[in-house]
């Protein structure tokens, strides 16, 4: 078991050892410096002093093994830094001289650092204000404690009012970039730097609190109230404000995420049922049944507003049929059929902004909460809250699954057991030998791509819902309104015929 806790200051010397044993893009760097504390007397023990509020650690039965640490304005950071962090340091180490050389060793290189530490480009730090560095031991890697301490990590920054957050990371640390993709963050463009310069990437944030305390300023202009506009304590505190992606929230942190299929049901109301069976997600069958565009769209809004994800399976891959849906407040679609590498990147081109993708832009919407924002600010927030599913239901599909999961923009690799074993010639028998091997490949794909895997089809059975977790299954299609209606009316029906009557 793993907890992922706010910083003590008795953790301080973990995020040392830390930092230290993962400063080598990842891997161990203690051979490589002859001070075992200066990488983390720049990357690490600042944010623990002077932000410890923006500093989370993860600690299994072996102690902390990983944290993630930041703060939610970098500029304010910088100037903390030079008056509270470096005049110390920079009388314990000397600086090396005014230019750097290929010669210096790696505690020379930090120690410049020290001396001259470099300011973040205001083309990253306006718009991302905060940044964040996480580490984990290799004990921790691969079991979705990252995900879990990023969002954490940045509920705690957007809590505080960040709009967004930044980070850079090594070009040739494949391993982190994946991640950091899979966690809704983009590349950003850069002035072109030589080598080895890092990679940059952003995430836009929409604090709750933030975005009511702006609507409230423009309205105050509106009315031409005089004075500066004031802080209400009124100001309503959503637990899950409209805009924020349940589902997704609960895959980052590594949480099974539960979908009921909407198949019949034509009302709004459903969305409150699923919510009231403790569902986190409700997907709309618009592939195999006639409901209307219209009837999806308050369907998708009424999830919105009791904090469940309305995802969408839509009929095609036609990129209309997955937009227009987007656009009517659905969080995420499931797109039918994908069994290659260009299908699944005709998903992305049509349903990302750019520069992931070529959605068209709308402007604000029901996903948003009709929230005032630039259309700068709505693109790269519904990319990072938009959840993109693959449906893979062919057997070309699973072959191509690793080269499908590499594709970036698409979240989740969803199978679709009913169209795949039926594909497959064994319809229905998802405990057979060749749907295992498509369950474990698929999950192999995902894991290596920093991708989720989900499963659709495979209901009252819990052994193999179980196996299906522990392969890392973590998006599951539990029911839909159709099974659960006909299970209980069956059952109910079949004990009064059994009822006597007299």
């Amino acid at each position: 078991m793993v907890e992922i806790r706010a910083f003590r200051p008795a953790d301080l010397e973990d995020l040392y050892h830390i930092c230290l044993a993962t400063g080598a893009g990842g891997d161990e760097a203690s051979t490589l410096y002859l001070d075992p504390k200066l990488v983390g007397h720049v990357y690490a023990a600042p944010y623990a002093v002077l932000s410890p509020r923006t500093v989370f650690v993860a600690e299994d039965g072996q102690g902390v093994g990983g944290y993630i640490v930041g703060a939610p304005d970098t500029r304010d950071f910088e100037a903390r830094l030079e008056v509270e962090w470096w005049p110390d340091l920079r009388r314990l180490y000397r600086d090396p001289s005014a230019q750097p050389r290929a010669d210096w060793s790696l505690d020379e290189f930090m120690s410049y650092r020290i001396h001259h530490p470099s300011r973040t480009a205001s083309e990253i730090a306006e718009p991302y204000p905060a940044h964040l560095h996480i580490n984990l031991l290799p004990r921790l890697r691969g079991r979705g404690v990252g995900r879990r301490l990023m969002e954490r990590w940045l509920g705690a920054v957007r809590d505080m009012g960040a709009r967004g957050a930044h980070l850079a990371v090594g070009a040739a640390n494949r391993r982190a970039i994946r991640f950091y993709r899979a966690c809704g963050f983009h590349q950003l463009e850069h002035p072109a730097r030589p080598p080895p310069a890092p990679v940059w990437f952003g995430l836009g944030l929409v604090p709750a609190a933030a975005a009511w305390v702006e609507t409230s300023i423009a309205r105050d202009r509106q009315r031409g109230d005089a004075g500066a506009p004031t802080l209400r304590k009124e100001a309503p505190a959503m637990s899950n404000p409209v805009g924020e992606n349940h589902a997704k929230r609960q895959l980052a942190a590594g949480e099974l995420v539960l979908c009921m299929g909407v198949n019949q049901m034509r009302t709004p109301n459903i969305a409150m049922i699923a919510a009231a069976c403790g569902f986190d997600a409700i997907y709309i069958d618009l592939e195999h049944n006639p409901t209307s565009l219209e009837t999806a769209a308050a369907i998708c809004v009424a999830a919105l507003g009791i904090g469940i994800t309305p995802i969408a399976r839509v009929s095609s891959r036609d990129a209309h049929d997955a937009t227009r849906i987007l656009d009517c407040g659905a969080q995420g679609v499931m797109v039918p059929h994908v069994s290659t590498v260009a299908e699944a990147r005709a998903v992305v081109e049509s349903c990302r902004y750019p520069p992931q993708g070529h959605r068209s832009a709308s402007g604000s919407g029901p996903a948003l909460g009709y929230a005032a924002r630039s259309q700068g600010e709505i693109n790269n927030f519904l990319n990072q809250q938009t959840l993109l599913i693959a449906m893979l239901e062919t057997p070309e599909a699973i072959e191509n699954a690793d080269a499908i999961a590499a594709v970036d923009g698409i979240d989740l690799l969803h199978i679709g057991s009913s169209d795949l074993s039926t594909e497959m010639g064994i319809p229905g028998q998802y405990n057979h030998a060749r749907m295992r091997q498509a369950y474990e490949a698929t999950a192999k794909a995902a894991r290596a791509h920093g991708k989720w895997m989900g499963v659709g089809g495979v209901r009252e059975d819990l052994e193999f819902q179980t196996w299906l977790l522990q392969l890392g299954m973590r998006y599951l299609t539990g029911g839909s309104d159709v099974g659960y209606i006909l299970s209980a009316g069956r059952a109910d029906v079949k004990r009064l015929r059994a009822a006597p009557l007299s």
